[in-house]
């Protein structure tokens, strides 16, 4: 065999161990339903033991193995891994605020676009930074996925803010259609109080301000507005 042969063989042999190199190193990057939902069940773990550390570092691990192999992998498993990261977003917003959160919800969002509850928690981040417009795109995408009575309670708060009054008031009026919980409705009723008063409708204000009241007799808010605007009698 020829020197130049040898040369040849051996870097055939080197292209071929390359190869193989490779091949199992991307074979161990793939991540598979099961061992997705294992990684999802540990996370879960951590979090309901407050260990947002451990919790972080699992979890992104899985979710750049996933991001890159998403197609390979059932919804049902992406739904979980984006319910967790939602999770890791939610508590990492009242560890560490609203700034710190949002990647944790975007990558949710990423994993599973109709996380309205991601959404809901991302428009918040920027509500509380008084980023309105912003905050009601994802309120609105939330309600588009689900049209929950919270969803509709976001919006009209952020309507409220933007003194859109009217449509504040249309989205009290959907959401309170939707049988929310006691403490939702009597949210909702208080924001269409405040709107209505805006518009001059004052009896329907004071209407609705006792509505919230009598639903949630600890709804504070409700009761510090109406005590301002209806003094009991003797009163300073």
């Amino acid at each position: 065999m020829t020197a130049i042969s040898k040369e040849k063989m051996i870097g055939v042999i080197v292209c071929i161990l390359l190869f193989c190199f490779i091949s199992i190193a991307n074979a161990q990057e793939k991540i598979t339903d099961e061992t997705l939902m294992s990684i999802d069940s540990e996370v879960k773990g951590y979090l309901e033991k407050g260990d947002i550390n451990n919790a972080a570092t699992k979890i992104l691990d899985a979710y750049e193995k996933a991001a890159n192999d998403k197609s390979s992998l059932s919804p049902a498993a992406t739904k979980d891994l984006s319910d967790n990261l939602f999770k890791m977003g939610e508590a990492v917003h009242k560890k560490d605020g609203a700034d710190k959160a949002r990647n944790w919800l975007e990558k949710a969002i990423e994993m599973n676009n109709k996380n309205d509850e991601a959404h809901m928690l991302l428009g918040w981040t920027y509500f509380e930074k008084k980023d309105f417009d912003k905050s009601l795109s994802f309120f609105k995408a939330a309600n588009a996925v689900n049209p929950s009575p919270k969803s509709y309670q976001l919006m009209a708060v952020t309507y409220f803010q933007e003194k859109a009054y009217q449509k504040a008031l249309e989205a009290c009026d959907a959401g309170l259609k939707r049988n929310p919980a006691a403490e939702v409705a009597s949210a909702m009723l208080n924001i269409r109080a405040m709107s209505n008063l805006m518009l001059g409708n004052h009896d329907q204000a004071k209407n609705d301000y006792l509505a919230a009241i009598k639903i949630d007799p600890q709804n504070k808010i409700a009761i510090s507005n109406y005590n301002k605007l209806y003094p009991k009698k003797g009163s300073k």
